[in-house]
């Protein structure tokens, strides 16, 4: 049986040019493969009525689907907290862009029926199914909007074992986490194994803008961050964020193995190499992964972060306003108690992200 490679980058926003983005060495990667996806972090469209909610509000023109098409990516992710930026029409315009590019996509839809749906492909005999899951934030997709599919324990028990039993092998590509960590948290850890106790042969996530570690469960690989790809920040340009991962997965004779290639984006946010002291990346995913498998440490781990995020959080819950959250960090006062639109919409994004309810709720108790 021939050996079937597939590569999955992670977070990607593409640069508003019209020139390559990618170096020589990059595209001799991205090229070497049966098929590759890529976590689409932006609705393609030109729309200009974007939705309310937390955090910043992506999109991009239609003529940036060359970028994908560069990279010789097959496929993109859909389900992640940016897709609805821009409602329904983003999500659309996005899917039928893909469409006429000739590229598949996964993890979104015109509603939540849609959104559910596989992408089933079949390489060199062997049939695999790929299913793509986001934690809940502004951007699921229900009977009668357009968006992201969410991740739910019970859909996902009968997504995977159907799947199962229809294709060879079934990969679960995952859109979550706590930004800026380099762990997942523990609730991931224990949500992966089980969907591969329910018959994933593979689990893939993104998100953080981090790269993080990875572990062999049942003999099946959890590669638990990829970071960026290339994607834009506010922010100062640090390593951390320009340095990110492609998961590298080959099947051969019902085997998996697993590997890190690692990238790097320049400080303009358009161009992407192979980064060249990739030793020392896998070194540091090398020990990111034995931390994980370290109970001790990894609860130790998240009690020192829950710990650090507390008073940031108490800030927050006695905040009505941005402006009066940043004031009382250097000015305390007695602020209302009344639940404006500021603070109903922050609430409502941590119980119901499952990674932000998750710490809230380590938190309160």
């Amino acid at each position: 049986m021939n050996e079937v490679i597939l590569l999955f980058a992670g977070d990607f926003i593409p640069p508003e040019t019209s020139d390559c983005i990618y170096s020589e060495e990059l595209l001799q990667v991205l090229k070497d493969k049966d098929f590759s996806i890529v976590n689409l972090e932006t609705p393609i469209t030109t729309s200009n009525t974007k939705i309310e909610k937390t955090g910043n509000n992506f999109k991009r023109h239609p003529d940036t689907i060359k970028h994908i098409n560069d990279g010789c990516f097959d496929a993109v992710a859909l389900s992640n907290n940016h897709i609805r930026d821009y409602g329904d029409t983003g999500v659309l315009d996005t899917i039928e862009i893909c469409k006429q590019n000739k590229i598949n996509t996964v993890g979104a839809g015109k509603n939540i029926q849609d959104a559910q749906k596989p992408l089933r492909i079949q390489i060199k005999g062997i049939k695999i199914s790929i299913l793509n899951y986001s934690e809940r934030e502004f951007n699921i997709a229900d009977e009668k909007k357009a968006g992201a599919n969410p991740y739910d324990t019970i859909s996902s028990f009968y997504d995977i074992q159907k799947e199962k039993l229809e294709n060879d092998h079934v990969i679960v590509v995952y859109h979550g986490g706590i930004e800026y960590q380099y762990y997942p948290t523990p609730e991931m850890v224990r949500k992966f194994k089980y969907m591969v106790d329910i018959g994933a042969d593979a689990i893939v996530s993104h998100h953080t803008h981090r790269y993080s570690g990875s572990i062999i469960y049942k003999d099946k690989p959890i590669m638990f961050g990829l970071g960026n790809f290339i994607s834009h920040t506010r922010s100062k340009v640090t390593k951390d964020w320009q340095v990110g991962v492609i998961a590298r997965l080959s099947f051969f004779n019902k085997k998996i193995k697993s590997e890190f290639v690692p990238t790097i984006m320049n400080v303009s946010f358009n161009q992407i190499h192979l980064f060249e002291c990739f030793y020392s990346i896998l070194n540091e995913i090398e020990s990111i992964s034995e931390n994980i498998e370290n109970k001790e440490f990894f609860e130790k781990y998240w009690a020192k972060q829950d710990s650090l995020a507390k008073n940031g959080l108490y800030l927050f819950l006695k905040s009505n306003s941005r402006f009066n959250y940043r004031l009382k960090k250097y000015f305390p006062f007695v602020i209302s108690n009344k639940l404006n639109s500021f603070k109903r919409k922050n609430l409502l994004n941590l119980v119901q992200c499952d990674s932000h309810r998750e710490r809230l709720i380590r938190i309160l108790k």
